[in-house]
Order: structure tokens, then sequence, then C-alpha cells
């Protein structure tokens, strides 16, 4: 009965050790401006952004810089920024559906598609929040908290 039992948990293990070897693709997706799928996500996860944002001004794509983020062809989260000054982008919403909050979407945003906002000439981004976990999390993907005026903000940096 006991090797049973060992055997079932050695497949396990091997079935949970591969799935996260697996390679996970990740992809922006532009938002178009009247986008009907827009509109259903914000609605449908509404709740999960009122913590970050007041969901009533995302109503309409207005933004400088919006997409969607897949993870493995599933819509993971949603991106929106708008221009602040020359060369600063502020992001308005960085949100990852509850099932995907893991902070590889955030890395894959922040670390490796660099270039994806350096391209489009911004090489830094500003973030607002109270929210302690998005503070924290800002923090894991590399922000580094300043003030101005007695406004407390986030920002990184962005360099090839």
């Amino acid at each position: 009965m006991n090797l049973g039992i060992a055997i079932i948990n050695v497949y396990y293990l091997v079935k949970i050790y591969s799935a996260r070897a697996k390679k996970e693709y990740f992809k922006i997706l532009s938002i178009e401006r009247d986008s009907e799928y827009f509109s259903h996500f914000l609605n449908f996860y509404r709740e999960g952004i009122k913590k970050f944002v007041d969901p009533a001004k995302l109503k309409e794509n207005t933004y400088e810089v919006s997409f969607y983020i897949l993870r493995n062809m599933v819509p993971a989260g949603v991106f929106l920024g708008s221009k602040y000054d020359e060369n600063t982008l502020k992001v308005e919403l960085d949100f990852v559906i509850p099932e995907y909050r893991d902070f590889k979407i955030g890395s894959f945003i922040y670390e490796e598609s660099k270039d994806y906002f350096l391209d489009r000439g911004y090489n830094r981004l500003i973030s607002y929040s109270t929210n302690d976990e998005h503070i924290e999390y800002l923090r894991k993907m590399g922000f580094e908290q300043k003030e101005d005026n007695g406004n407390k903000y986030f920002e990184k940096l962005m360099k090839k």
C-alpha cells in the first residue's frame, strides 16, 4: 500500500514540476478605441478594478497606451496609460485577472517589454497608489517611491 501511495506521489510531483517548466507565451494586443470586449472586460472585473481605480473613469478607451496582456492566448490583463509629459507615461491601470496574479505578467510588461514603451518615446513610467497590495506589486516590479510637493508616487525608469 505504501508503494502505491509513493508511486502516486511521484506521478503528481512530476506533473507539477513539468507544468512549471513549460514555456509560457505572452503577447501584447492593442485595444481598439471602441472595443466592445474592453467594455465587457471592465464590467466583468469591476469589483477587482475598484481596489485600484474608479471603474467609471475607465468607460472609454482614450488612453495613449492601451493593451491586453495575453498569457497562452488568454486575455489575462489590461494595461492603460496616459501621457504625463514628453517622456513619461502615467500608468492608469495595470490589472491582471485573479487566476494569473503570480507576477509573471508584470515581469513581462515591465522587463521583457521595455522596448514597447521606449519605442513610443517613454523612458519613465509613474503610478499613483494608496493600496498596500498594489504598492507591494509596484515595488516588486522595480518602481521606486518618490515625492513631489507632498504627493507620493512610484517611478520606474526604462532602460535598454
